[in-house]
């Protein structure tokens, strides 16, 4: 193997400085757009394995498995509530308190209280 040949054809770095071409302005715009506030998550999958795994168990009779049921029912009841109240809160822009991850309306209120 020749390694010599391999180092003599490498490429010299630059020595000249780029000057920077602006073809737009570099400022940011006072909106966001709301391409990716969707996620999808899985609400109560601990829940729903959970009464799967009993349900196999027990040869798939209900009656065995109605702990796991309820808990599943109230896990769900929980999460359309807490669903609706964020839905609620992203149509109207509302800022929840400790909140570390905002919507595109959020951001939108939070440029209009205070503009760059």
């Amino acid at each position: 193997m020749r390694l010599t040949s391999y180092v003599l054809k490498a490429r010299t770095p630059q020595s000249d400085k780029v000057p920077l071409q602006e073809i737009l302005q570099l400022k940011l715009k006072n909106k966001v757009s709301g391409k990716y506030d969707q996620k999808n998550e899985g609400s109560c999958v601990h829940e729903v394995l959970n009464l799967i795994g009993c349900l196999s168990d027990n040869q798939y009779e209900n009656h065995k498995c109605s702990a796991e049921a309820e808990k599943l029912d109230l896990c769900y009841t929980r999460y359309r509530a807490s669903k609706a109240d964020l839905k609620y809160a992203k149509q109207k822009g509302l800022l929840m308190p400790g909140q570390k991850k905002f919507t595109h309306m959020q951001i939108r209120t939070l440029l209009k209280k205070y503009p760059i």
